[in-house]
C-alpha cells in the first residue's frame, strides 16, 4: 500500500481567503506556537469556511482508514507561516517521526507553490527493515546521523508544486521534515488526527481561546 496520497489542488480562492484568515488572526492574537521561522495556529478549523475543514477533513480520514480500516476520533487543523531565518530548521525542527508506536497520519496541503528553496516536505518513502529494528524507539535524527545511515533509509522524496493549493496525505511514521527554507516563505495548513487519545498538548490548544495581543 503507498504511504502518501496526492490529492487534487485547493481553489486559489481557498488558499487566499486562508492565508488572509491567518494574517487577521497574527496581527491581534499571539500564536499557539512559535520558534524561530515558525509561527503556528492549532484549532484553525474555527478561523476557516467550514466546507474546507470538511474537505480536508474527509479526505485525511479515508486516507487513514485504506491503511487501517479505521476513522480518527479526534481532527484538527494547524496553519503554519514558515519564513527564512539564518537559525531555523525548517517545519518540525529537523528530521523526525511521529511516532514510534502508533499509527500516524497527516494531511498537508501548500497554500502558496512551493520550491526546493521554501520548504518542501521531504520523506523517506521506503526504510529498510533493518533500520525500524535498530532505531525502533528513535524519534528525532540529526542531519550527520541520516547522512550516515542513508543506506539504510533510501527513496527519499521531496514534495513540491509549482501551484497553489497542493496537497498529499502521508503515513508520517516514516522519518520527514519540512526543509530549512533558503529564501522565501511557506503558508500550509496540516490535518492532526489520532485513531485514539489526542496528544494532550495538541488537544489542549486546538481547544483555548487565542490571547490577544
Amino acid at each position: 500500500m503507498n504511504s502518501y496520497k496526492i490529492h487534487k489542488n485547493l481553489s486559489h480562492n481557498d488558499c487566499f481567503q486562508a492565508i488572509n484568515s491567518f494574517k487577521d488572526i497574527i496581527s491581534n492574537y499571539v500564536p499557539s506556537y512559535s520558534s524561530v521561522g515558525d509561527t503556528r495556529f492549532f484549532g484553525f478549523e474555527r478561523f476557516i469556511d467550514s466546507s474546507i475543514t470538511r474537505i480536508l477533513f474527509d479526505l485525511d480520514s479515508n486516507f487513514i482508514y485504506s491503511h487501517t480500516k479505521k476513522k480518527p476520533v479526534f481532527q484538527t487543523l494547524m496553519m503554519n507561516h514558515t519564513y527564512y531565518h539564518d537559525t531555523a530548521k525548517g517545519s518540525g525542527e529537523g528530521w523526525h517521526r511521529d511516532s514510534c508506536l502508533k499509527k500516524q497520519f497527516k494531511t498537508i496541503f501548500y497554500l502558496v507553490p512551493v520550491s526546493s528553496s521554501n520548504g518542501p516536505f521531504r520523506v523517506f518513502i521506503n526504510p529498510r527493515k533493518l533500520f525500524n529494528i535498530i532505531f525502533k524507539f528513535k524519534r528525532r535524527f540529526s542531519n550527520e546521523f541520516v547522512t550516515f545511515f542513508s543506506f539504510l533509509l533510501r527513496d527519499e522524496s521531496l514534495f513540491t508544486s509549482t501551484s497553489h493549493g497542493h496537497g498529499f496525505s502521508i503515513n508520517t511514521n516514516l522519518i520527514h521534515r519540512g526543509s530549512k527554507i533558503i529564501s522565501g516563505e511557506r503558508f500550509a495548513i496540516t490535518v492532526y488526527s489520532y485513531l485514539d487519545e489526542p496528544d494532550e498538548t495538541i488537544f489542549k490548544l486546538s481547544n483555548t481561546d487565542l490571547k490577544p495581543l
